[in-house]
Order: structure tokens, then C-alpha cells, then sequence
């Protein structure tokens, strides 16, 4: 069954998303960034840069060094999802839970127009994020 999954971004913890910006934007050369996002349900800032058409990467700024974002910056894990739009959010949910995903929490985003998210854990503890579609 097709799920309709669009990838989007792969999100990548930092310490501080101005300085990154100095990588991404002044050494590398990206030009397409967002806006920095306050998500406060998960404690974050995040921000998008363009890496290739259509593809970004989420740089992802914990608000709280003990939120769980936080503390995977303590261990100096920076790559840990992949997010992806999905145009059915609650029938696709419903689908990857009965596949055996765990859902871990599900919120509303600023960062997309207060759209319905959802990160899930797979069997190999991968986490992906399911991003409501308009």
C-alpha cells in the first residue's frame, strides 16, 4: 500500500541555528532558509535550508538543554529524522501504528502553518515525522 510519503527534511540538531547558518548559508552557499520557528510544544527553534530542490535540512535548536532534543545534543547525536508530508495525516498514522511503528507524540507546528505532526520510532529505532498535507 502506498502511504503517499513526500520527503521533505532530515532534521539535525545544533547548538546554536545562527551559527550553523555560518556553514550552510556563508561557506556552503545555500541561499533558500526559512524563517527560525519557535515550536513551543517540543521546546525547539527550527529553521529550513534548501539543499537541493525541494529537499531541505531542518536545523533544529533546543530551547531546553534537558528536553529530549536537548540531551540528544548532549550526546552529540545531530541527525535523528526524517520528515515527511503525507496527505491523509490520521489514515497514514493509523496505517504505520498497525505496521508496528510506535508513535511517540503527536503536536501541532508552527513551523507548518499549525499543521498536525507526529514523530513514530520504527522497529530499528529510526524516527520519522509525519507532516499533515494541505
Amino acid at each position: 500500500m502506498d502511504l503517499g510519503l513526500r520527503a521533505h527534511h532530515v532534521g539535525c540538531v545544533v547548538e546554536s541555528i545562527e551559527e550553523s547558518l555560518n556553514t550552510y548559508r556563508d561557506t556552503l552557499g545555500f541561499t533558500n532558509i526559512s524563517e527560525v520557528y519557535h515550536i513551543s510544544s517540543q521546546k525547539v527553534k527550527v529553521c529550513f535550508v534548501e539543499v537541493a530542490p525541494g529537499n531541505y535540512l531542518e536545523l533544529v535548536e533546543p530551547l531546553d538543554k534537558e528536553s529530549a532534543v536537548g540531551k540528544l545534543l548532549k550526546k552529540r547525536q545531530s541527525y535523528y529524522h526524517m520528515g515527511y508530508f503525507v496527505n491523509d495525516f490520521e489514515r497514514s498514522l493509523a496505517n504505520l501504528e498497525e505496521k508496528g511503528l510506535r508513535i511517540i507524540t503527536s503536536f501541532v507546528s508552527e513551523a507548518f502553518n499549525n499543521k498536525r505532526c507526529a514523530f513514530l520510532f520504527t522497529e530499528e529505532l529510526h524516527m520519522i515525522e509525519l507532516i499533515e498535507n494541505d
